[in-house]
């Protein structure tokens, strides 16, 4: 029988980190796949458990006695706070952590659970980019529902973090706190995609992550990245299930049709665009399926008329498991 490294084509020369926190069940499975990434190092970056949560203390000492038993890595970081922090603080302090010991690492949270293709889809953009300043991370979620890609993998402005892998020289370039916020919100060119709502959409997310009224660390990163016109990765295919929705999760308690996809198989070897550069049409689509402008708030005709046109166009069989996907009927 072929075992999972095998098929991952791991050489596991890339440490990974693994954001665990009171999800027991759901650490045990994505602990499983990095083991068979066999990775050099395996940070483990936690917080502590809620005072107001009474389920949380027993929850997140089984989920460190997990991480005790672990004994198929060669070396073990864990990142553990003292009490509870929130995602804001744990999660962008744990990073810039792991970062003070390693240039490069792999980033999953207990909810991510990767097909095994994706650690070396990682470490081999790892290698490639690691001197292109543009490059400031490589996600593992493809929001492209079907739609196809010429390439192994495409440019987008967006950082996606279920599944991601980055530097030490792009996250030295991360502000919690946004600092630049308000001379970038004045900027005209800020903005640079041309998307119904765009500029209204990420003016009051950063509205609102700047005066601390959204728990996330993650939106932070979308601003280092836009900030620094940096690219982010995306995969052709999606690599990385979010095995985390449901009442004990931070951000995602429902199961939106459009945002649960299934993690296939990355083909190797890696087919390398010709030119690494934002995709404006994938993140168009990655910004209205997405971004609470999702297509199901258009017009109820609408994906009639854009199948029967798409019937006409060469490949119109994917773009049709797209719109049933986007628009369930």
């Amino acid at each position: 029988m072929t075992s999972m490294a095998t098929l991952s084509g791991q050489t596991g020369r890339v440490p990974i980190v693994l954001i665990a926190f009171n999800r027991p069940e759901a650490t045990r499975r994505v602990l499983e796949r990095i083991k068979h990434a066999s990775p050099p190092e395996l940070f483990v970056i936690m917080d502590a458990a809620r005072e107001h949560v009474p389920s949380d203390r027993e929850r997140c000492l089984e989920v460190q006695q997990i991480i005790s038993s672990v004994d198929w890595c060669p070396k073990i970081h864990t990142i553990y706070a003292s009490k509870n922090m929130g995602c804001r603080n744990r999660l962008s302090t744990g990073i810039t952590a792991v970062f003070e010991e390693t240039p490069e690492a792999i980033f999953l949270e207990d909810d991510c659970l990767p097909d095994p293709s994706f650690f070396r889809y990682c470490e081999e953009l790892l290698e490639r980019y690691r001197d292109d300043e543009r490059i400031m991370s490589i996600g593992g979620t493809n929001w492209q529902y079907g739609w196809p890609v010429s390439a192994s993998y495409f440019g987008s402005r967006f950082a996606h973090v279920w599944g991601w892998a980055s530097w030490r020289r792009a996250w030295n370039r991360y502000d919690v706190a946004m600092k630049d916020w308000p001379t970038c919100r004045q900027d005209a060119a800020f903005f640079d995609l041309e998307a119904p709502e765009y500029r209204n959409y990420w003016t009051r997310i950063f509205d609102m992550v700047s005066r601390g009224e959204i728990e996330s660390w993650a939106f932070q990163w979308t601003f280092a990245h836009m900030r620094h016109r940096g690219i982010s990765i995306a995969p052709c295919v999606n690599l990385v299930e979010n095995i985390g929705f449901g009442s004990d999760a931070t951000n995602t308690r429902s199961v939106p049709q459009w945002l649960f996809q299934k993690a296939v198989a990355m083909q190797h070897p890696l087919c390398h665009p010709a030119r690494l550069i934002y995709d404006d049409d994938a993140d168009r689509r990655t910004f209205l399926c997405n971004n609470r402008l999702r297509p199901p708030q258009l017009p109820f005709w609408l994906p009639r008329w854009m199948e029967s046109i798409h019937k006409r166009m060469p490949g119109w069989k994917v773009r049709h498991e797209m719109i049933q996907r986007i628009w369930p009927r």
